[in-house]
This record gives structure tokens, sequence and C-alpha cells, in this order.
């Protein structure tokens, strides 16, 4: 069963973090703030992955390691004054 996941505006004072998960088709984020003691979502990022990045090896941490870099890229008007 599916819920509805409601984003948040950001707070210039709350903490952020992201989340990031990588497979050997896709990468995705998730940008979350705490907000009253629980981690609430600000925004997300996701995309296939090229023919070229298919070919790295998923268990050496270079998916994931790219899936940092695509979503700091991505959050980067978010992120950058913080």
């Amino acid at each position: 069963m599916r819920t509805t996941v409601l984003t948040v505006y950001t707070s210039s004072s709350a903490l952020l973090t992201f989340l990031t998960d990588a497979s050997s088709t896709a990468i995705g984020a998730v940008l979350e703030q705490l907000e009253d003691d629980q981690w609430k979502p600000i925004g997300f990022f996701s995309r296939k992955l090229s023919q070229a990045e298919r070919n790295y090896n998923i268990y050496d941490g270079i998916m994931e390691l790219l899936a940092v870099f695509a979503a700091m890229k991505h959050f980067k008007h978010i992120l950058e004054g913080r």
C-alpha cells in the first residue's frame, strides 16, 4: 500500500541529510531536514544510468559514490551557503 509523502520547505537553521541508493540501472536520493525530531523530505532525485555508467562495478562502491555526487549536484542550490 502506498502512502503520500509531502515535502517541506527548507529551513536555514535545520540540519540536512541526504540518503542515496544505486543499482545496476539507476541511482536515486532523498534530501531531508530535521524538523520536530523527525526527518522530513525536502526533495527527491533519481535517474537512469548511461550505458557507460552501467559498466561500473557495483560492488566496489563506485556506483554509490556516483549517487552521492549526482545528489550533491542536483541539490546544489539548497546545499550551497549552509
